[in-house]
């Protein structure tokens, strides 16, 4: 039911952050609660989304105590003793999978007339600190902070799914998370010079293969503005909106915030240990 659609696309929103805490990366910790999933990571400070936690269908909003992150994301249109960060809300989409038809369009041709990248691409395990960067230039974030968070996931339940371009660097990639009969879609990028040539349909339509043949029901995804004419195509459907309300920030407190340089001494160290400790097999951007 709608309910129950809306469940699980809230839910791996929340474990796919839990993850970052599962990390304890600069005293990072994952927040698995009956009413709260997701993480509390000092280096992120104010961020909204690696230092926050999703509130389930079905559960009351909790009362603002020191175990919840900065920032709680929810159905609902607002939150006691929180202020909402307007204008970062996503649309929570589901595909069910028995419905899935959809067949991704050859890959086109780049803006000089060549055909650079094969119009059915090869899928291949993409490195998640790459992955990590890549999403940081396709959003405008500054350099590091994703590079460090999803660089440092340890998760067997994660694998990671991208596109080559020419020269052999990645140009597409994205997460996706495995949780019961769900999967899950995260931190879809493509690179600025290849969007609008239908790269990421192909790697989420990779994603959605994998998931048919793991035996899920349904994909679960959150999409920004941009992305969700790409997902609508391909099939996934609105289940609701989801918002996110933060801890007011005394002035004082702002100024007090973790710094990138102070975390960056341990960064290659970490993120070499963390992509070795997972064996993957040879797992939301618009195009």
């Amino acid at each position: 039911d709608t309910q129950e659609l809306a469940r699980r696309a809230i839910v791996s929103f929340g474990e796919i952050v839990a993850c970052f805490g599962d990390t304890h990366y600069e005293g990072a910790v994952a927040v698995r609660l009956p009413y709260a999933v997701g993480a509390h990571n000092p280096i992120t400070g104010t961020s909204p989304w690696p230092n926050s936690a999703v509130v389930p269908v079905g559960t009351a909003l909790p009362a603002d105590t020191s175990d919840l992150p900065h920032t709680l994301w929810t159905y609902a249109d607002h939150v006691p003793g929180r202020e909402e960060r307007v204008g970062i809300d996503m649309t929570a989409m589901v595909l069910v999978l028995d419905r899935y038809a959809f067949e991704p369009p050859p890959v086109s041709a780049s803006a000089d007339g060549s055909q650079d990248i094969p119009a059915t691409p090869t899928i291949e395990t993409i490195p998640l600190p790459d992955l990590g960067a890549m999403n940081e230039r396709a959003y405008g974030m500054p350099p590091g902070w994703l590079a460090i968070l999803i660089g440092g996931i340890r998760d067997t339940r994660v694998r990671t799914y991208g596109i080559r371009g020419p020269s052999g660097e990645f140009v597409c990639g994205a997460i996706g998370l495995h949780l019961g009969d769900d999967m899950a879609v995260h931190y879809v990028a493509t690179e600025a010079a290849y969007r609008r040539r239908a790269l990421a349909s192909h790697v989420v339509h990779a994603i959605v293969c994998a998931a048919r043949a793991a035996g899920c029901q349904t994909v679960t995804l959150q999409a920004s503005k941009d992305g969700l004419p790409v997902y609508t195509r391909m099939g996934f459907a609105q289940v609701g909106v989801l918002r996110p309300f933060s801890k007011p920030v005394p002035p004082e407190a702002a100024l007090d915030q973790p710094t990138l340089e102070a975390s960056k001494s341990a960064l290659d160290q970490h993120t070499l240990e963390a992509s070795s400790a997972i064996d993957q097999p040879a797992p939301a951007s618009a195009e």
